[in-house]
């Protein structure tokens, strides 16, 4: 299976709300495998955040290019893994939807208009970044 064929199949993968990516003209499939980088005795299993390394410079790269490469999790790994002959032991960490700017909203929910309209409230200091001791108060700027 080649080009549109292969796209095709990766976009009978996603899952309801996601109808959005059946107009991108790229879809990258992001697999990674637990033995190509290292387990530490604490469970950390470096071969996630290797990955998750490479996708954000992707993404920064593509914004340079002036395109969108905007990853998911709403899709069924199991049937992109079947569609494209990706072996058992690599994971699909993500598909990460490529497309350019201003495309046509149509496609998307008015909840999903309203996340692409504005920026998500971030968590204030204090909830997720701690000075010295986990759960200890960050200092305000000034």
């Amino acid at each position: 299976m080649r080009g549109e064929e292969a796209l095709k199949s990766v976009k009978g993968a996603m899952s309801r709300g996601n109808e959005w990516t059946s107009r991108s003209p790229l879809i990258i499939v992001v697999t990674c495998r637990e033995e190509d980088d290292c387990k530490l005795s604490d469970r950390r299993n470096y071969f996630m955040f290797d990955c998750g390394l490479a996708i954000g410079q992707l993404e920064l790269r593509a914004t340079e290019l002036g395109l969108l490469a905007h990853p998911i999790a709403g899709y069924d790994p199991l049937k992109v893994k079947a569609a494209l002959g990706i072996p058992e032991a690599y994971v699909v960490m993500t598909l990460v939807i490529c497309g350019y700017l201003g495309g046509d909203e149509a496609l998307l929910s008015e909840k999903q208009k309203g996340w692409e309209r504005s920026r998500p409230e971030r968590k204030p200091l204090g909830e997720n970044i701690f000075l010295d001791k986990w759960g200890s108060t960050y200092p305000a700027k000034g």
